[in-house]
C-alpha cells in the first residue's frame, strides 16, 4: 500500500514520509568460520569498510583478532545470534572494546536478557530478535543501547517507522538490518535506514539472481530505488 500510494503521489515515498532518500553505506555479513577463513574473507573484501561478524560462543575474541589484524581499517559489529551467556559477555566485553567493536548485536537469547538491565558494558549492545515490533520497545529501554528495525520481523513500513520515531525519540542507536531478501524487500527499508547509525542491508549481494530493477550497490554503497522498483 505504501508503494501504491507512493507511485500515486507526486515526490513519491519523500513526499508521504518527509524522509529524503540519498545513498547509504552497508554492513556486509561474514558467516561464522574458523579466525583464518573469516580473517580471509575479510581481506578478500578490501572494498567494503563496514562489516558484521556472525560470532557465537566458541572462541569470539580469537575470530575478532584475527579479522581486526586482517582488517584494522574497517568498523566491526558482532552478531551473536543470542549464542552468548552473561558469563561469557562479561568475560569478552574488555576484548571487544580492545578490538574496537562499534555494536553487540543479541549477546543474550531472547526472553533471557533481563541480565542486561542497566548493564555498564563496554560496548553498546542492540537488540535484535529479542525486539519483534514496536510492542516491545519499552521493554528493551534499561537493556539495549540500539535497536535493529527489520521490516521483515515488526510486519512492514509502517511499524518500521513508528519503531525509528521511538528510537530517536529515546536516544537510541538505530540499526536497520534485512532476512536476506531481494531489491524489492531492501527499498522500503532504505526509507527507514536514512539517518541510522548502522545500516546492515547487504541482502541483494547474496543472491544469485535479483528482480528487476534491482537496487545500484558499488563497494557496499546503496543507491536510493529508482521508483519502477519501489515507491
Amino acid at each position: 500500500l505504501w508503494d501504491l500510494q507512493a507511485k500515486q503521489t507526486t515526490g513519491g515515498i519523500s513526499a508521504l514520509t518527509g524522509i529524503t532518500l540519498a545513498p547509504l553505506n552497508t554492513l556486509f555479513t561474514l558467516s561464522l568460520d574458523e579466525p583464518d577463513a573469516m580473517a580471509r574473507r575479510a581481506h578478500e573484501v578490501p572494498d567494503l569498510k563496514r562489516l558484521k561478524l556472525k560470532l557465537n560462543a566458541q572462541a569470539p575474541l580469537d575470530c575478532l583478532q584475527a579479522i581486526r589484524e586482517a582488517r584494522p581499517d574497517a568498523q566491526l559489529v558482532i552478531d551473536a545470534n543470542g549464542s552468548w551467556t552473561p558469563e561469557l559477555m562479561m568475560a569478552v566485553g574488555d576484548g571487544l572494546a580492545r578490538f574496537e567493536v562499534a555494536l553487540l548485536e543479541q549477546p543474550l537469547p531472547r526472553g533471557q536478557d533481563a541480565a542486561l538491565e542497566n548493564l555498564r558494558f563496554p560496548v553498546s549492545l542492540c537488540a535484535d530478535e529479542s525486539c519483534q515490533s514496536s510492542a516491545e520497545l519499552e521493554a528493551m529501554a534499561d537493556r539495549y543501547d540500539a535497536i535493529n528495525i527489520k521490516l521483515d520481523k515488526c510486519g512492514g513500513l509502517t511499524d518500521a517507522l513508528a519503531i525509528r520515531e521511538w528510537c530517536q525519540r529515546n536516544k537510541k542507536l538505530i540499526m536497520v538490518g534485512n532476512m536476506l531478501g531481494s531489491s524489492l524487500a531492501m527499498a522500503p527499508a532504505l526509507v527507514v535506514a536514512q539517518g541510522a547509525d548502522f545500516v546492515d542491508l547487504d541482502g541483494p549481494m547474496w543472491q544469485q539472481s535479483d528482480v528487476e530493477p534491482s537496487l545500484h550497490i558499488d563497494r557496499g554503497c546503496i543507491q536510493p530505488p529508482l521508483s519502477h522498483l519501489w515507491g
